[in-house]
Parts: structure tokens; sequence; C-alpha cells
């Protein structure tokens, strides 16, 4: 369970006070929302930013017979848990304003900005550890579920062999169609990737199912060294998240706009 934050805070110059106030009473209110406590942290204005950049670092502990081993096994299965791109389709529909309805109706907007509040996962994690303790169990955020399953892989032995895509909205689907991005390099805060065998996969997928929790059965590992496959396909390694083509597309429609 997470039980401390430590947050370095850097600033522009000529920031206020009042804004960088702003920035740590949110991170306090964070912390009394989670049940968590400041331990520390720094502050500071600096040239090299031009926009507010907070980096943070969270301690906890797990019981020992909970231990996550991180240690994938051939022919294991991979679940998805959650939705694809679930924190990129909140911050998109928060950025684009009044133009966001030039892609979503009003039901689709508001399903957005439900799907994109979904980001905490540690409760979720700890539940599916201590019911089934899965060989891995791992966040998807910047880079997407892409980015995640590769960061698995990356400097192991073993690869990840996709058969299936994970679970997308139909409103991040017409989201990346308007603004020409890929939803699966998208930042997924509030999926998890779970790495099982395939019995205790069943047990997961059958548990999430009566808790109407989304989960899809999307791959299984191989025996190919650090590669990231969908339908036989090698995939890229990440090369950045795809929040930045979306606002980037975004502003370009704004200025068109006006």
């Amino acid at each position: 369970m997470p039980f401390g934050f430590l947050s370095s805070i850097i600033v522009p110059i000529n920031t206020s006070f009042d804004e960088i106030k702003r920035i740590q009473e949110q991170i306090h209110q964070q912390s009394i929302e989670l049940g968590i406590s400041i331990l520390g942290g720094h502050t500071e204005i600096s040239q090299s930013v031009k926009t507010p950049l907070v980096s943070g670092h969270m301690l906890g502990f797990v019981p020992q017979d909970f231990v996550v081993p991180n240690k994938l096994t051939e022919e294991e299965v991979i679940l998805a848990i959650g939705y694809t791109g679930a924190e990129g389709t909140g911050i998109i529909i928060s950025e684009a304003g009044d133009l966001i309805h030039s892609a979503l109706n009003n039901e689709e907007i508001e399903e957005g900005k439900r799907i994109g509040t979904q980001l905490r996962i540690v409760d979720l994690a700890l539940d599916l550890n201590r019911r089934f303790q899965p060989s891995l169990i791992h966040d998807a955020t910047e880079g997407g579920v892409y980015g995640a399953l590769y960061e698995i892989i990356a400097f192991g032995k073993l690869s990840i062999e996709l058969y299936n895509q994970p679970r997308i909205s139909i409103v991040t689907e017409k989201l990346a169609s308007w603004l020409q991005f890929n939803p699966f390099r998208l930042i997924s805060s509030g999926m998890i990737i779970v790495s099982a065998t395939e019995k205790k996969a069943l047990h997961i997928l059958d548990y999430l199912k009566k808790e109407q929790i989304p989960c899809e059965k999307i791959g299984k590992i191989g025996t190919d060294k650090g590669i990231l496959t969908l339908n036989g396909q090698v995939l890229d390694k990440p090369k950045g998240d795809e929040i930045s083509t979306a606002l980037k597309n975004l502003a370009k429609i704004r200025k068109g706009k006006k």
C-alpha cells in the first residue's frame, strides 16, 4: 500500500506564488483523498521550463506474501484491464473546449469525461494481487498500452505476441479519427496490464466480469527476445506519447477556425 509521496515542482520564471501554492494544494488534497502523507519535496523556479513540471516519487509497502514476482514465463496470458487511452481521452476533451462538439455529442462528451477520471489503479491492483497473485502487474501510462507492453519485455529474454486489441471506448476511437493519432499509444493511466498462467487468467476474467470491470485477453508471452508483435507484425518501439500529436492537431483545428 502507498503511504508517502515526495514531489519536485519546477515552474517557469515569473510564475506567481499563488500559482505555486495552487499546485501544492492540489497535491495536498489528492494525498488526503488517497490517505497518504507528504514526506517532503522540492520547489524551484527555472528558465529551463515553459510550463509547470511536477515529478513525484511514491513510497509504499507490500506484505511479503503478496509481492508480485514480475517474472514472465513462456505461454503466460496477457490481460488488459480498463480502457485504452483513458487519461488521454480526458485530457483531449478538457483541452478542446467548445471544439469538442465537432467530434462528439453531449452523451459521448460526458462518457469521455467519466473515462478520463477512472485513473486510480491501486485498489484494484492490490485486490487482484491478493486474490490471484499473477506473475506481473504493470500500469499503462505515457506511451499508452503499446508503450507499457514494450516496457515489460524491452530488457528481457521474452516477447509479447498480441492477437487482440485492448478495450477501447467509442469516444476514444472518435477522438483518434478526428485528431489523427494512434489511441494505443495514447497515455492510458487507469489501465492495468497483467501476465498470468492460463488458469489464473480465466479466474481473473470471470472475477472482473462479475465486477463489471472491462478486461480483454490480448496476447501471450513468446520467446523472441524483446519483441512486441500484433498478429505476427513487429510493432515499432515507443517514440513518445500520442497526446502530443493529438494536441498539435487540435491546435491546428483551432487556428483554422479563427
